[in-house]
C-alpha cells in the first residue's frame, strides 16, 4: 500500500506596513509591528511525525522564508496582490495561487497528498486600535495618504485647525516630512504658501472650507491639497485630514485617526 503523507500549513495575512515586497524573515514567533500598508505572514506547520526537512515559501517567484515540522515563521509583507506557492522535499511544489492582502487576514492551508496543495481556508479583519499619540495619528495618516494618493502628485498641506496651535504646526510638519520622505510626491514649499496666503488675503487659523481649499489649491499650482482638524480633548482626541482634488473639487482620500 502507497504511504500517504499529509502536511499541514496556515498562511495568516493582515494589515500593516511601508516595505515594498517582503521585509524579512524573523524567527518563529517573533513580535512584528506592521504599518498599515503591510501584511504580517504567518506560516504554520503541523507537527507530523516522520515529517522532515523545511517547507519554503515563494512569493513572486522568490523565496521569503522556510518553516520547518511544527513550527511558524513571520514576515511582512506590503499591501497588494502576490502569487505564492510552497515546496516541499523530492522536488514537490504546490499550486500557484493569487494572494491578495488588503488591510485583512486570509488563511490558507498546505497539504501534502498525491503531491503538494494549498488551498484558501478563510478571511477575516484584524480589529484597529486606537493610536497611542499625537505622533502615531499622523504616521497613520500619512500611510494612508502614501498608499491612496496619485504619484508624482503636487500637493500642498494647507491647515490643520485646532484649539492647540503647537499641535496645527505639529500635523502640517510632520505630515508634510513623511509624504516628501516616501519620495512619491512633490510638495508645495511653505514659503510659497504663505506668499499666496498674503496675496489673497486668506485667513488659514481657522478652518478652511473645500471651496476656499481648492482656489488656494489652483494658485498655487497642486494638484492636490490636504486640510484638516483635530476635535475633542484629554484622552478623546480625533485628527481628521481630507486630501482634495484641486481640478474637480473631488475627495480623493481621507484619514480619521483617533489618538
Amino acid at each position: 500500500m502507497k504511504a500517504r503523507l499529509l502536511l499541514a500549513a496556515s498562511i495568516v495575512l493582515s494589515l500593516g506596513m511601508m516595505g515594498i515586497g517582503c521585509a524579512g524573515t524573523p524567527a518563529p514567533g517573533a513580535d512584528l509591528s506592521p504599518t498599515r500598508d503591510q501584511a504580517v505572514i504567518s506560516v504554520k506547520r503541523d507537527n507530523v511525525a516522520g515529517s522532515l526537512g523545511a517547507w519554503d515559501i515563494y512569493i513572486d517567484k522568490k523565496q521569503v522564508g522556510s518553516v520547518q515540522n511544527g513550527q511558524e515563521t513571520r514576515f511582512l509583507l506590503k499591501n497588494g496582490k502576490y502569487f505564492m506557492y510552497l515546496t516541499a522535499g523530492f522536488g514537490q511544489k504546490s499550486e500557484v495561487l493569487t494572494i491578495a492582502a488588503e488591510s485583512n487576514v486570509v488563511a490558507f492551508t498546505a497539504y501534502l497528498s498525491g503531491g503538494l496543495h494549498v488551498v484558501q481556508s478563510g478571511t477575516s479583519t484584524p480589529p484597529r486600535t486606537a493610536a497611542t499619540s499625537l505622533d502615531e495619528a499622523i504616521r497613520r495618516a500619512g500611510d494612508k495618504f502614501i498608499g491612496e494618493l496619485p504619484g508624482q502628485a503636487v500637493i500642498a498641506v494647507l491647515n490643520v485647525s485646532a484649539r492647540n496651535r503647537n499641535y496645527s504646526a505639529i500635523v502640517v510638519d510632520d505630515l508634510e516630512i513623511q509624504l516628501v520622505d516616501s519620495h512619491q510626491f512633490k510638495i508645495v514649499d511653505r514659503k510659497q504658501l504663505d506668499i499666496i496666503m498674503a496675496e489673497q488675503n486668506f485667513q488659514m487659523s481657522g478652518v478652511v472650507d473645500d471651496d476656499s481649499a481648492v482656489s488656494i489649491g489652483k494658485l498655487l499650482g497642486a494638484g492636490v491639497v490636504i486640510t484638516g482638524s483635530i476635535t475633542g480633548s484629554g484622552e478623546t482626541q480625533r485628527l481628521i485630514l481630507k486630501a482634495l482634488d484641486v481640478q474637480t473639487a473631488q475627495l480623493v482620500s481621507m484619514a480619521n485617526e483617533r489618538f
